[in-house]
């Protein structure tokens, strides 16, 4: 892979019957071969939340088929890496979600960093290790869209919603400090304004790249979004960090990209979220209510949410476990 086509992104068509295949194609048209089986690998994975959710977390069927393929290429020293939430541990979402049969399949293990050393925010696990970045596609109250970039933003410490008032800027700061490889599960994206209660979408998509601004501008089109709609991409263009288009290889060109045009609105429930921790819609921080983060009024609302959560999981249920996604679901 040349310096040029570090910059591209790989985007191809998958389906239940296919994916691992399809997913060694993907790896060979990203370059995957730069990686080092002999190196410690990392993978971070989203683990949005400890239910059976599609289009949320990292699927079963996608890690199934990733840690199948690094096996085969030779790479023993894997593991799997996530932060708790304020909601729950790492190890409750991995029992919940039954990735730990996945983990237990292959012989790989997650690591829990919240309580490992840091410097400068960031676990010192990463240092000396190459780190695959393993996000979904999804809309998201905060950044709006939310793929490869916003999927380090779990490398923080647990408290990390103090930095959604310059999330943009935070997130400019994790895609220079964190370098990886990316490869998108693009099998069931999700659309709503929260990874906990949104609606999933069968897309049918692997994509890839060692650039994460560069998948972040590729996600964002996919979903229907242009990048000044997006506060990471306005930003990072603002900045002269990425352009108005990526290079695209596999399936797809620039031109010919898939736009599933998803929905995107904020509930009440997301405004007034917003609202507790001091962000008004455009991202700014009113003095007046920057405070209520370290109050009892925020504490409250945020175990109201969490109740909010677990009901909307309840009323979701039936369609969660039916819906056109279960034809990637591993056998028992």
């Amino acid at each position: 892979m040349d310096a040029h086509s570090r910059q591209s992104v790989v985007l191809c068509r998958t389906g239940p019957r296919r994916l691992r295949e399809d997913l060694e194609r993907v790896l060979a048209l990203a370059g995957a071969e730069r990686l080092d089986p002999a190196r410690r690998t990392l993978i971070k994975f989203n683990g949005n939340v400890k239910r059976y959710y599609p289009g949320s977390n990292t699927s079963r069927w996608f890690l199934d088929a990733l840690l199948g393929i690094l096996h085969d290429r030779g790479f023993r020293d894997v593991s799997l890496i996530e932060g708790d939430l304020p909601q729950f541990t790492v190890e409750e979402m991995l029992r919940h979600t039954a990735l730990d049969r996945v983990l237990a399949r292959h012989g790989v293990r997650c690591i829990n960093y919240e309580h490992l050393p840091r410097k400068d925010h960031l676990p010192l696990l990463l240092e000396d290790a190459q780190v695959l970045n393993t996000p979904t596609m999804h809309t998201h109250g905060f950044a709006v869209v939310s793929c490869a970039t916003k999927n380090l933003f779990g490398l923080l410490p647990v408290d990390r919603w103090r930095h959604h008032p310059a999330l943009s800027e935070t997130l400019l700061d994790l895609a220079a400090r964190v370098s990886t490889f990316t490869v998108v599960d693009g099998t069931v994206s999700m659309y709503g304004d929260s990874t906990r209660t949104g609606t999933p979408l069968r897309t049918d998509l692997l994509g890839a790249g060692w650039d994460n601004l560069a998948v972040d501008v590729v996600a964002a089109k996919v979903l229907g979004f242009s990048l000044e709609q997006v506060p990471l991409l306005a930003l990072a263009r603002q900045r002269g960090l990425t352009g108005p288009r990526a290079e695209v290889i596999g399936d797809f060109a620039w031109e010919t990209l898939p736009d599933f045009h998803v929905p995107f609105t904020r509930g009440a429930a997301r405004r007034l979220s917003m609202w507790l921790e001091g962000l008004s819609g455009d991202g700014v921080l009113p003095r007046f209510t920057s405070r209520l983060l370290h109050q009892p009024l925020f504490r409250l609302y945020a175990g109201a949410v969490g109740l909010y959560v677990e009901l909307n999981y309840l009323r979701n249920r039936r369609m969660l476990r039916s819906g056109p996604w279960r034809e990637y679901e591993l056998p028992e």
